[in-house]
């Protein structure tokens, strides 16, 4: 009778364990996805930064003007979110949406003080002001097309089209290591503009 009471147990103990490395594992992959869906909120709530970011680049590069004060929206990324897109993104995709949007934030203090110099965003770009906001466009731009994975979004180029003069736009992207083949924003025809930086 000790032995059946014993095999009762050990296969009760069993069937115990087993059930709970079940319930361990389908917990597990709800947490996964959990994270894997808050990290596709934070990329398209990142995402909603970055066109901000490219449609006020975009106009200072269309109009070769600073652009107005409202496109000039502040960039709010938090540190739970950037740990989010940091473990779901690739190391590459990381860097380069972390990065492009530092150096349009450091663009938005550039025009902020000459903004605050001139008294209005209207003071046309240097030629190197001109490049630094092509190097931004650019960058984000490509940050865009980096979180379309993880945000669900198509990789399609930024929608609003632009005429860009090539051997800049060659330069930056030589600079910013983005590929010639990426599309990353819609094509006017390219026209010289000379005295760039």
């Amino acid at each position: 009778m000790a032995d059946g009471s014993l095999i009762g147990v050990l296969v009760g103990g069993a069937l115990t364990l087993s059930g709970q490395v079940v319930l361990e594992a389908l917990k597990g992959r709800r947490d996964r996805a959990d994270a894997l869906a808050a990290a596709s909120a934070a990329a398209r709530l990142q995402r909603d930064d970055i066109a901000a970011a490219l449609e006020a680049a975009h106009r200072a590069l269309a109009t070769h003007e600073w652009w107005p004060t409202d496109l000039d929206l502040p960039l709010r990324t938090e540190m739970q979110d950037r740990r989010l897109l940091a473990s779901h993104l690739t190391e590459e995709e990381f860097r380069r949406v972390s990065g492009s949007l530092r150096r349009f934030a450091q663009l938005q203090a550039e025009r902020k003080a000459v903004v605050e110099r001139d008294g209005s965003a209207a003071a046309g770009l240097s030629d190197e002001a001109y490049y630094r906001t092509l190097l931004a466009y650019l960058d984000v731009a490509a940050a865009r097309l980096a979180l379309a994975r993880l945000a669900g979004y198509e990789r399609d180029p930024w929608p609003l089209s632009l005429r860009l003069d090539a051997e800049l736009e060659e330069r930056a992207r030589r600079q910013l290591r983005i590929d010639e083949s990426a599309e990353l924003c819609v094509r006017e025809a390219s026209n010289a503009r000379s005295g760039n930086a």
